[in-house]
């Protein structure tokens, strides 16, 4: 009979599990993936990815050539749940931990009101679980099939994702008819703001305090949208499709609720869950039917909130509704030297007579680049956005791996595509931000803004990284 240990202990005030026998371990600690050591074949993929793309180094291969950790658990490393070594492990060994079932007993509970907010990167990957061309748009399935299981609603996070790019361009705006601080960096991708608050806390007062996408929709699930419908927050039930194992970890944090509580997003499930999901159910998104559309009042998203899943495309969609708030063409600069899958991208541009440098990251490994410029007085930046996979969230670490070697480029191609035949190009010109402003939030920046968008960040650096 099989020895087992369970184990608990705390990490950061958050209860963690360990399952041990003679010769295995699951390490359950992480709020987004599981480790099962007995499954382990020392490939060394995990090992490679880690240090070789993402340059954090969690994984080490030990003297008995088994694949080990420096600390007790995955949460007590230095890990920054980017899901890289998740894509790549081919036995499970390194797993993504699965809330369907979490998501089946709410959507069965009558008292509950579910809701869906779907991400640009989600929309337009998922397709390729079913055979559909990479990139492609599949919303109007997704909807419909998500409807069909039961989900009450389907919001676009593509509105969040306006109302992020108004709220963070705002605040560089701010920033330059102040004369700074300086850089903005930008703050809605969940694998950097671990890596910040981590490996490099003296930055953590440049970030944008703005909430991501993920969670200002969720906020506002339970705000603006609860209030025109006959049930109380407590009974909405809030979940994110994402590109990013990540977001799980994001949707956990301390400062994720609101002054009663409650969660801004209660569950978060990737691209590889839902397509589970969905051939579970006997749905086949590429000989599916049905279409749906997203649900009012969060419904719309324009051009600026598809090209925020590519590297680059954050920063240019901030540009240009830093144009249209100077009252000069968003389209007159030219924005496509942001464009590309370089790991860094710098340039600079020209607003209302003022220089503006801006520094492009995508591969976390790329960031101690941009960190030595900014410290050693290199190079005086504006504006820095940085994604932690490469490609940006097109490469997220809940997105199934692709034998294509060009597949990130396809799906960026794909969506700026889509973007360039958008009706409607710029943030501040969604209607559906436009009148969340004017009958709700009032102005970017504003009370209520603060209150429903902004969040704290956390020193979680230790003496481990010195």
């Amino acid at each position: 009979m099989e020895n087992r240990i369970m184990s608990n202990d705390k990490i950061d005030g958050e209860f963690i599990s360990l399952e041990t026998s003679e010769n295995r371990m699951i390490d359950k600690s992480f709020y987004t993936f599981s480790r099962d050591t007995n499954k382990c074949v020392r490939c060394y993929n995990c090992v490679k990815v880690c240090s070789d793309m993402q340059g954090i180094s969690v994984f080490q291969v030990q003297e008995d050539g088994t694949v080990g950790i420096k600390e007790k658990n995955m949460a007590a490393t230095l890990c920054i749940s980017c899901g890289q070594c998740i894509k790549v492990c081919p036995t499970g060994a390194l797993k993504e931990k699965s809330n369907i079932s979490l998501l089946k007993k709410q959507l069965n509970n009558p008292d509950k009101h579910v809701i869906a907010q779907l991400s640009p990167s989600f929309k337009h990957t998922i397709g390729e679980e079913f055979g559909i061309t990479s990139g492609t748009d599949t919303s109007p399935k997704i909807i419909a099939a998500l409807k069909e299981i039961g989900f009450s609603k389907v919001f676009s996070t593509g509105f969040a994702s306006d109302v992020n790019i108004v709220e963070t361009s705002a605040d560089l705006k701010k920033r330059l008819d102040e004369n700074g601080p300086f850089p903005v960096f930008t703050s809605t991708c969940t694998g950097w703001i671990n890596y910040a608050e981590k490996f490099c806390p003296e930055f953590l007062g440049l970030l944008s305090p703005c909430k991501s996408p993920q969670q200002i929709l969720g906020s506002l699930s339970k705000s603006y949208y609860e209030e025109s419908i006959d049930i109380s927050r407590e009974n909405i039930f809030s979940v994110a499709l994402m590109p990013c194992i990540a977001k799980k970890d994001e949707a956990n944090r301390f400062d994720m609720k609101d002054e009663y509580g409650n969660k801004d997003v209660d569950l978060v499930l990737t691209v590889k869950e839902v397509a589970s999901l969905l051939k579970k159910k006997g749905i086949d998104l590429n000989n599916y039917d049905k279409i749906g559309t997203f649900d009012k009042p969060m419904q719309s998203g324009t051009g600026s909130s598809r090209i925020k899943a590519v590297t680059g495309g954050l920063a240019e969609a901030m540009l240009r509704n830093m144009a249209h708030m100077m009252g000069e063409d968003p389209f007159s600069i030219d924005l496509k030297r942001l464009r590309g899958m370089d790991g860094i991208k710098i340039t600079s541009v020209e607003l209302e007579g003022k220089k503006l440098n801006i520094a492009v990251v995508n591969g976390i490994k790329n960031v101690p680049v941009i960190l030595d410029m900014i410290k050693d007085g290199i190079t005086e930046f504006h504006l820095v956005e940085v994604m932690a996979c490469p490609g940006g969230c097109v490469g997220g670490g809940g997105i199934p791996l692709s034998k294509d070697p060009d597949i990130i480029q396809k799906r960026a191609e794909k969506i700026y595509s889509y973007d360039l035949s958008s009706e409607v190009r710029c943030s501040w010109e969604n209607p559906d931000v436009k009148t969340l402003y004017s009958e709700y939030l009032k102005e970017p920046l504003g009370e209520e803004s603060q209150r429903l968008f902004h969040f704290h960040y956390k020193n979680r650096r230790t003496k481990r990284i010195f």
